[in-house]
């Protein structure tokens, strides 16, 4: 009988106590170096990326949003290669997306829409505005997601960049948590086995 309560006890306690796990920032600097924007690989950070490239942004774009956008590195995320998009999607198991830094390749007073989907059903949605200048943390905390999706529209070409003015940004230091791990399971199951 004590130690059925023990038990009970023990179980209660673990309840009630958070499960560690800790931020993860993609900085995309450690893909691998490249020559040209390049797609950003299945799998890196654990996650699908569809229609997200990386560059050095210094090589290939020195005088643009996306080298004055750098936070750590020499290497951003963009959606959409081509010109006039600015779309992007991110898949994976489910996780808390916090934020990220955004900063717009040519447009001042770009407008990015950043929704979150959980089963492809839209949970959250977030217009933020950002200029070519440098790059802005968002802290996004959309919570227990699958799926992101990036739009960008709006916003007036900067003149110091007049041979572009597509729709694109850049983005650094994606940072996330991923779903719980299974150590409070593991716990749990300890216990019990021990109460048996």
């Amino acid at each position: 009988m004590k130690t059925k309560i023990i038990t009970i006890l023990a179980v209660i306690m673990l309840l009630g106590l958070p499960v560690a796990n800790g931020e993860i920032v993609l900085t995309f600097d450690d893909i691998g170096e490249v020559t040209e924007s390049t797609l950003i690989p299945d799998g890196y950070g654990g996650f699908n990326w569809e229609d997200f490239y990386y560059m050095n942004a210094p090589e290939l774009w020195p005088n643009s949003g996306y080298n004055n956008g750098l936070v750590s590195g020499d290497y951003v995320a963009f959606p959409s290669k081509f010109y006039e998009s600015g779309t992007g999607r991110i898949t994976g198991n489910l996780y808390t997306f916090n934020g990220a830094y955004l900063t717009a390749a040519w447009r001042d007073g770009l407008n990015v829409q950043v929704d979150g989907y959980l089963n492809d059903s839209l949970i959250y949605s977030t217009t933020v505005v950002v200029d070519t200048t440098g790059p802005t943390w968002f802290d996004f905390d959309y919570i227990d997601i699958d799926e992101l999706k990036f739009s960008s529209y709006g916003g007036v070409p900067n003149e110091n960049y007049p041979y572009q003015t597509g729709y694109h940004f850049a983005m650094d230091n994606f940072t996330y948590i991923p779903e719980p791990t299974t150590l409070l399971l593991f716990a749990l199951g300890t216990v019990l086995l021990k109460s048996c």
